[in-house]
């Protein structure tokens, strides 16, 4: 039900959008790219949270989880630290859709296409591509898709709508992702690992 009740939040949120060319206009869970991630969280609970993904340490992923929010179960951002601030470069609402808990890939699918539905009517101007349902590259065994579809921007900044279905062996729960990530973001995670 959860899971139902996020998503459907997250349309009639998104709908209430206009237009708009920049991926600082949007929000997921109050925040936006350029934002201060101190402005939302303590110094403790970030560096709690950080996550060790990549070897290059300039940007700083970080995984959060909270009842306080109100579309998404959590939150996955990106930020880079410059003086006493934590500036949100990447931002990505999640919402699994665990088999374990009744849950079909399908309807995740079905989630993707009805989320992309009204968000291209915010994208007026970016280049929207649909990759339909695609090997993770992160998975040699092929065994795991992704349903994603992306948006990008003039500046090369991207917003997209992904739905991960992940295999046994990898061990990550399936589920959906919403989020924005700046040029800056992309280009660091061709040199990051």
């Amino acid at each position: 039900m959860k899971i139902f009740l996020s998503a459907l939040i997250l349309i009639f949120s998104l709908q209430s959008l206009s237009s708009a060319d920049d991926i600082r206009d949007f929000q997921i869970e109050g925040m936006s790219i350029g934002d201060n991630a101190l402005e939302f969280f303590s110094k403790e609970e970030i560096k709690k949270n950080v996550q060790n993904y990549h070897k290059k340490k300039d940007l700083v992923p970080v995984w959060i989880r909270s009842s306080k929010f109100i579309s998404y179960d959590g939150i996955q951002f990106y930020y880079k630290k410059l003086e006493n601030k934590y500036i949100i470069v990447g931002i990505e609402g999640i919402i699994p859709y665990l088999k374990s808990m009744g849950a079909k890939i399908e309807d995740c699918y079905k989630k993707v296409d009805e989320i992309d539905n009204d968000i291209s009517n915010s994208f007026t101007n970016t280049k929207r591509i649909d990759e339909g349902i695609i090997n993770h590259p992160k998975d040699k065994t092929g065994k795991t898709k992704v349903r994603q579809i992306l948006y990008i921007f003039s500046n090369d900044d991207i917003a997209y709508v992904k739905c991960f279905d992940w295999s046994e062996e990898m061990g990550f729960g399936d589920h959906l992702r919403v989020g924005f990530k700046t040029d800056e973001l992309n280009l660091w995670y061709d040199t990051a690992n």
